[in-house]
């Protein structure tokens, strides 16, 4: 994967988003975050683009579960939602 690649949102169904990101792997690793918006990239880690630690799910590969994904998407909404929460 050489050019940033989009999956979807992180309000999206996460089990969906996780099926997209997997499948996304079989070419090469790659390089998982979401952005201001929730809007979930991925792009192979030689490419890394310059986002916040916190915007990224993860680095995954093929021999990866699919579940694990989908908990690593899980966590990065829980944390970016804090974000999008106005007292």
């Amino acid at each position: 994967m050489q050019k940033r690649q989009a999956f979807g949102t992180l309000h999206d169904n996460l089990s969906a988003l996780a099926a997209r990101v997997y499948i996304g792997t079989f070419e090469a690793p790659i390089l998982v975050w979401a952005d201001d918006v929730g809007e979930v990239f991925g792009v192979h880690p030689s490419k890394s683009p310059q986002v916040p630690a916190t915007w990224i799910a993860g680095t995954f590969d093929s021999d990866v579960q699919h579940s694990d994904i989908e908990d690593d998407l899980r966590m990065l909404l829980r944390e970016r939602a804090k974000d999008w929460i106005v007292d």
